[in-house]
């Protein structure tokens, strides 16, 4: 006998989930904002990654912008099959950066991974 499973229920907006616009398609995602702080409590990394099914989110590629929450982001590499497959892990990146009260000792340009200028110091 076959187990089968809502596996809507996993991401119910009413409990935990956010709503996710794909295209023009709408779906349910979880969003974790999971932090870092490196070089000795200066700098803190903010990892998103959305947890959503796959048959919804698996077939995002890099540089996708999806909607999330009601804030965009890009999608920093292909979705990463969880467990059977039914659910999919896609790393993200905000698509607008904020740089307050940073700067540097050699006064040097500050730039993101894809080549944008925060500011120049």
């Amino acid at each position: 006998m076959a187990f089968t499973e809502d596996l809507d229920a996993f991401v119910d907006v009413d409990e935990f989930a956010v709503s996710v616009i794909i295209g023009g398609t709408t779906g349910t995602g979880i969003l974790d904002q999971n932090s870092d702080v490196t070089l000795g409590g200066e700098v803190v990394f903010i990892d998103y990654i959305l947890t959503a099914r796959t048959s919804f989110a698996g077939s995002l590629t890099y540089g996708d912008v999806i909607t999330v929450g009601g804030s965009p982001y890009k999608v920093e590499m292909q979705p990463l099959r969880i467990d059977d497959g039914a659910f999919c892990r896609v790393p993200l990146v905000t698509t607008t950066l904020a740089a307050n009260n940073i700067t540097t000792l050699d006064s040097r340009r500050l730039v993101t991974l894809d080549g944008r200028y925060l500011i120049t110091l």
